[in-house]
Formats: structure tokens, sequence, C-alpha cells
């Protein structure tokens, strides 16, 4: 049974249906009876604790640190494979977009990241010189590089190749060099 299905039919009301899962509310109702959900708020999902350590396959070699001028940043998320592109722009967040939203954050909704444990505010990817550095913003569930887990609001050099976990969402970073640059 799904919310949806308490949804026979549209309700003339549009406040007796619940902000969070769509079900159909009674007038008398405090609780939605299908989430729990108290009638009358706004639904903006709370970063869940990860209760054990996020699995890390190991890295057998670390490449190139080189984040020159022009060159993009490459985020594949694993295991769906999709690849979000960066440009020298940056600093970019890393996390879920906020209420109202944030331009400055790359918002990772359809990697399914309320599940995963990734914060609002997760990490920041930013430009050092010519190295590629993320920061752990202190998020709920923590941020790896590898194998290791980030102190916030720490600078950690990111190599082509390495891989990020923000609470259990992993990731490979792979670097492309401005045109006309060896890579």
């Amino acid at each position: 049974m799904t919310p949806s299905s308490d949804l026979s039919s549209e309700p003339d009301d549009p406040s007796l249906v619940c902000s969070r899962c769509g079900a159909t509310l009674q007038p008398e109702d405090e609780l939605c009876a299908w989430c729990g959900q108290p009638v009358g708020t706004q639904f903006e999902p709370t970063t869940n604790l990860i209760a054990r350590r996020p699995f890390t396959p190991p890295i057998v070699h670390q490449g190139d640190t080189g984040f020159g001028p022009g060159s993009l940043a490459i985020l594949q998320f694993l295991p769906s494979g999709i690849c979000k592109t960066l440009t020298a722009d940056l600093p970019v967040v890393l996390g879920r977009h906020a209420f109202p939203s944030a331009e400055d954050v790359l918002d990772l909704t359809e990697f399914n990241s309320v599940q995963h444990g990734v914060s609002r505010r997760h990490c920041m990817l930013l430009r050092r010189g010519d190295r590629l550095v993320v920061i752990d913003l202190a998020s709920s569930n923590g941020t790896y590089l590898n194998d290791e887990r980030l102190l916030p609001y720490q600078e950690y050099a990111i190599a082509h190749g390495d891989r990020l976990i923000l609470g259990t969402l992993h990731l490979a970073v792979f670097f492309k060099p401005a045109t006309g640059e060896e890579g």
C-alpha cells in the first residue's frame, strides 16, 4: 500500500493533503496516518545518521594532483556511472538543495542522497592554485577521501582517480585538462 492509494480523489481543500507523502488527511488529524508528519508543517528531509562506516574499496594508485586553469573535474557517481562535470568556476558545495535553494550547491538528490546520509551542505570542492581540494563542512556522516575520513574544515588535495564518499554515496573524481595540456 502506498500513500497514493489513499488519494482516490483530489480533496477540495489542498490543506487536507500531507506535504510529505501526499496522503489524504481528515480535518481532525494532527498527524498523517501514513507517514506520521505533523499536519500543517512543511516537510524537509533531515540527514539520516549512518550506523556504520561506509565500505571503501582499495585504491591501487593515486593519480596526478595537477588541476590547472581551465581543467574540468568529472564526478562519476557509483554504481550508476552517471557523471557530472564541474568547470573551473569552483567552489561548489556537494549536498542537497536547502530551502530556499542555494545556487552554490550541486544537488545530489537524484542519487538518493537522503538515504545515503548526505547533508544539505556536505562538502566543498575548490581550486587552490593548481590543485583541487575537498573540505568536509562538518557533515553528519562524514566525507571520506579514498579510505581516510576527513576532518571538518580541513583541506585535502584530490588526485585524478580518487574516490570520495559522502555518507555512503560513492563517487570517483577524474580530471580533464584544459585543451592543449597533457593529461
